[in-house]
């Protein structure tokens, strides 16, 4: 049995286990006031995960609500996701590993730590330059400035 640290000296994972979660699943969380997660033990489950297995590709969502939403992608080397466009402005932050932002005429190549921002309708495909992992986050609609 593991033993109990003091309160501040835990972690956030140790605070909040996955398993307190309203069943650890994107439905869950989407119901909950307070969502907490250990983004590698998410990565290291989708990464076994079958979809992640036999497609070029797998993604959980971690956060679900208006306004935001964040998504945990996981892309093997050689993996793509197809050219889409996403109706709400989003941010990409590279984990691990490297990916290839394609943005029409431009090509963006991330590694860990770099971030991205997309305005909203911006077709974009992401690939796998190395096994990688990045956290799409989903913004609100646009807002309008109180000068517009």
């Amino acid at each position: 049995m593991e033993a109990q640290l003091p309160k501040e000296k835990r972690t956030m994972s140790q605070d909040h286990p996955l398993d307190e979660l309203a069943g650890s699943r994107p439905a869950g969380r989407i119901s909950i006031p307070v969502v907490t997660t250990n983004i590698d033990s998410e990565l290291a489950a989708l990464r076994r995960s079958a979809s992640y297995q036999r497609n070029d590709h797998a993604s959980t969502t971690i956060v679900n609500r208006p306004g935001l939403g964040v998504v945990l992608v996981a892309l093997p080397k050689g993996g793509h996701m197809a050219k889409h466009r996403a109706a709400r402005p989003i941010a990409l932050r590279v984990l691990e590993g490297r990916v290839r932002l394609e943005l029409g005429n431009r090509t963006l190549e991330m590694s860990s730590g770099d971030l991205t921002s997309l305005a909203p309708n911006l077709a974009h495909e992401v690939s796998g330059v190395e096994d990688s992992a990045f956290l799409l986050t989903i913004g609100g609609g646009a807002s309008k400035t109180p000068s517009q």
